[in-house]
Formats: C-alpha cells, structure tokens, sequence
C-alpha cells in the first residue's frame, strides 16, 4: 500500500448539492485495485452525511514542505492550509510511481557536552525541514530522515550550534561546547568587576555598540525596551527629560536611581554625556546595591563607565557622524472648519434645540463659514490643520572625534562630540558640544594614578508636551480649525471662539528662552594593590 499526502479530486455527493466551500472533514485515505478511496464525514447546513467514492482521476498536491490535509469545496477536496502566494506541486495520477514515497533512514545517536554528560532536550534534525527530534534524558535520538540528507543540525540552550556531516553513518555521538562569550563578559559591579558567569546579584548590562546607531540625544532614551525589568519614560522632545525607574515606584522623595559616571555621582539629567564615550553600562537593580552605596541606592543604580585608552601601543583615530531627518506620521485626521460646523449643527439637533452660533449663523439648516469671524474684520476664516501647522521635518546631525592611545604603563584618551537635533514640533532645538579626557599611568607596579574628566556645554528650547499641564499639541488639537494662522494685519491670529492662545504664536514667541546648561564631571584616583589587597581612592568634583 503506497502512503499519499494529500488528494485532490473532483467529488460530487449526491442529494447534498452544492458543498459549502472550506467545510472540514475526517478523511481517510487507502488504496485498493488501484483506485483510491475515499471516505468523508460533512456536515453541511447541521446535515450530517457519510459517503464513499471511488474514482479514477486523482491528483496530488503537495506544498513546498511536502505537507497538505484536505477540506471539502464546492468541487471537491483542495487543501485546506492553501495559500494563493504559495507555488504547490500538483501531479495526476499518470505521474505517481515509487518515488511518491520518499525513501527513508533511520539515525540514531546521544548528544554530549564536553564534560560527557548527556544533554537532555536538545533539537536534533535537518535545518528547513520538519524532520526534527529532541534528545531524551539520557541524550539519545532517533530519527527518521530522507536517504540524501548529508548533514545534521543539533542546538541546545546555552550551547553553541553544530553542524555534523551524517553520509553513509547511521549513528552517530555528537559533542557540543558551551557558548562562552557572554558568560566571560566582564560586569562592573561597584567595588569590583566580575565575569557574568560568576554573578549571583540582579544586574543587567548592556553593549554600546547595539544601542549608539539611535538618533538620540539622552543614552536613557536608547536603555528603552534593552534591559529587563528597566523601564523607560520620555517626554519625546530634543534633549528631554527621562525617567527610569528600576523598582518601580515610591511614594516619597524621587523614584530616580543613582547614577554614577567613572565613580562620580551624576545628577541633573544624562543628556550632557555623549553616549559614543561611553564603554559600558551596567544596572544594579536588586538591595545588595545598597551595602556599596548606601540609601542613595534605594532605587537602584546606573553605573556608566567610559572608554580608555588601549595597551597595545598604538595611536587610534575614530571618526563617526550621521544626519538624518525626523518626521511624524499617522497623525489623527482633524475636522475642517465646514466639517466642524456641520457637526456642531448635528449635536445641536440631537439635543432637541435649534441650532445657531455666533461664528456659525442662525440658519437652522446649515453651518455658514463667514468671511471674518470677529467684529472688527480683521481676522478672516480660515482652513487649518494646527496639528500639521505646529510640526515640520525636523533635522538630527552627530559628529565625533576620538584619539585614544595606550601601552602597559600609561593610558590616554581624549574625545570630541558635536550633536545637534531639531523637534518635529516648530522652533524646539537641543545642541550639544562635549569633551571627555581621560587618563591613566602605572607610576611602579603596584601604584596606579589617574584622572577622569568631562564636559558639556548644552542649549535647549523646549515645549510642554503634558496635556494635563496644557501641552502644545493637546491645544493644537482643541484650536479651531476655521481660525487662521495670521490676521490681515500679519500678526498671530487671535481666537474669539475659545481662550486657547494660537499655538504656532506661542511657539514662535517662546523660540528665544534658551536653557543654558554647563555641566562638568571628573575625579582624580590612585590606585594601590598589594598582593591581592587592592585599595583605591579617589578625589571627585562635579559642576551643573
């Protein structure tokens, strides 16, 4: 008896009629005489109906992974997992012959890491393909492939993935290494580092170089959605404010974490420290943060490490930059000054009144957009879309230098950053100038001093974006539609309809109130180890 996939035919039940296209059914294919049966249970319209055809004209069709089941159309069996995009192999009867059924081996083995200790639950098959089997508690597996499969693939959590040629073997013991380039990722962990193998406290880290390619001004803003059980609030605007919150939220004092740059305490914002100097960022996030720090710990602690000079002796140049553009999309769809007062006129008339308004008319049929819309004439009606008339694409350029150079004995690196970046919401800039130098030297081979130091000068115009507190884009969004941007005069229109002030004047007239922020960090350390007692200290300043 020969095994078929799937069967297409054309059917026709008797007193059933038409059957629904897609209906399901329970079927059972068999050959026998060389005609295939087969048998159909359908349920059309709650009619229950059993039958048996045999018939000569038989097709096969099979998908791209040589799988299909049946579903009953209105002619006949078609599979039900079929996909129009998808290409399926369709053979007649003419065309089946022994090869129908794939010939197969069998394979057998036991998965081994290098200790030689089974690995239960390993994935053991051919990549691409449903023939996949699992390894049992003791790391054995048996599987069943097709004849021509020359290779094998076998992964498990934790270990590296291996490829292994299976030509002319049936078994086969397969060995896999343990994937140790991020358990030997060193983490700093506040008086020490350590190799994250060797961590039993909550701390989670983060690599630089997945997060630096973000256009963003603040590295916090970059942290979002990257570290787990971390999370990330932003008000969006260049150079903003951030918030993080580690372990959750508090009733009193600050929710903010303690953040700490090369063992100086940072404070006022992160947005002064270029995130290309930074080489590495851990966060404590559980209580045994607080036996180094203190209560300042008490919710959490960022630990911010920026980059050193190499040992290799050589002088490294590093220059980086991009320029992009910011735009915002999918905006809500805002009523025109007609719309606007055609609905006003409909709400009227829900609530049983007569419709009329003092911008609007007293036509109780109709909404009329006047030609000015106050008593002086001077402010014409207009058609305006404040959401669109309040953004525009904005511009987001970063510019880098770095010189780095470094040997056995001294360490020096000096940086310089450029970051400029405009808001899609009119007339709001953040730009950034910064520097960072730092530097050690192995005075003799147990004392080591140095320094570390960085600044910033910062320029920021902002907009409240809080609609609770009045923000400039929920008020866009209340202004009336039928106000214009200018009068006949060229001024900022004003609003005789509501109290809100014409959003663009307010921008505009706000464009100048730069917030200027100079911000320096640095501390000068020595170093002492003695055998293996290591005593450091340090001397810290900061200016905000």
């Amino acid at each position: 008896m020969k095994r078929i996939l799937a069967v297409l035919g054309l059917i026709v039940f008797s007193g059933l009629g038409a059957v629904a296209h897609n209906r399901s059914i329970t079927e059972t294919i068999t050959s026998a005489d060389n005609k295939f049966i087969v048998s159909a249970t359908i349920d059309v319209k709650g009619i229950s109906n059993s039958t048996k055809t045999d018939f000569d004209k038989i097709f096969i069709v099979l998908d791209p992974a040589g799988n299909a089941s049946l579903a009953v159309s209105s002619i006949g069996f078609i599979s039900k997992s079929l996909d129009l995009h998808v290409n399926y192999k369709v053979k007649t009867r003419s065309d089946i012959d022994e090869n129908t059924s794939q010939e197969t081996r069998r394979i057998s083995g036991t998965v081994l890491d290098e200790g030689n200790l089974p690995i239960p639950g390993a994935s053991v098959g051919i990549s691409g393909t449903n023939y996949q089997a699992t390894t049992d508690f003791e790391g054995r597996f048996v599987l069943d492939i097709p004849s021509n499969s020359k290779v094998l693939s076998v992964s498990f959590v934790g270990f590296e993935t291996k490829v292994v040629n299976i030509e002319n073997k049936s078994t086969i013991n397969i060995v896999l290494k343990e994937a140790t380039s991020q358990l030997d990722e060193i983490v700093i962990t506040g008086y020490s580092t350590e190799k994250k193998r060797n961590i039993t406290a909550s701390i989670s880290s983060v690599k630089m170089k997945d997060i630096n390619s973000q256009p963003k001004s603040n590295v916090v803003e970059m942290l979002d959605g990257r570290l787990a059980g971390v999370q990330i609030m932003s008000d969006n605007s260049p150079g903003g404010g951030t918030s993080v919150r580690i372990r959750g939220f508090g009733s009193f004092n600050s929710n903010d974490p303690l953040v700490i740059v090369d063992g100086v305490p940072a404070s006022n914002g992160l947005n002064g420290i270029n995130p290309s100097d930074i080489e590495s960022l851990q966060v404590l996030k559980d209580a045994a943060s607080a036996s180094i720090y203190g209560s300042r710990a008490a919710n959490g602690v960022v630990l911010i490490t920026t980059k050193k000079g190499g040992k290799d002796g050589k002088t490294q140049m590093q220059v980086d930059g991009y320029s992009g553009i910011q735009v915002a999309f999918n905006l809500p769809k805002m009523l025109n000054a007609q719309q606007y007062g055609d609905l006003l006129w409909q709400a009227t008339k829900n609530d049983g009144k007569v419709p009329s308004n003092a911008i609007y008319g007293s036509d109780p049929n109709n909404a009329t957009v006047p030609t000015y819309i106050n008593s002086a004439n001077t402010i014409k009606s207009g058609d305006v879309n404040w959401l669109k008339e309040i953004m525009h694409p904005a511009a987001v350029h970063s510019y880098n230098l770095s010189l780095s150079k470094g040997d056995d004995k001294a360490q020096n690196a000096l940086s310089l950053g450029y970051f400029n970046q405009d808001g899609i919401i009119q007339h709001t800039n953040f730009d950034r100038f910064s520097a960072r130098f730092n530097s050690s030297y192995k005075i003799k081979d147990f004392l080591t001093i140095g320094e570390n130091f960085s600044s910033s000068y910062t320029t920021q115009v902002s907009a409240s974006t809080n609609s609770a507190l009045g923000g400039i884009v929920f008020e866009a969004l209340q202004f009336p539609s039928i106000v214009p941007v200018y009068d006949i005069n060229g001024n900022f229109a004003g609003n005789p309809i509501n109290d809100i002030t014409n959003p663009l004047g307010k921008l505009t007239r706000a464009k100048d109130n730069k917030q200027k922020k100079i911000q320096a960090l640095g501390n000068v350390f020595a170093n002492v180890e003695l055998g293996d007692f290591t005593f450091k200290t340090s001397f810290r300043f900061g200016l905000y």
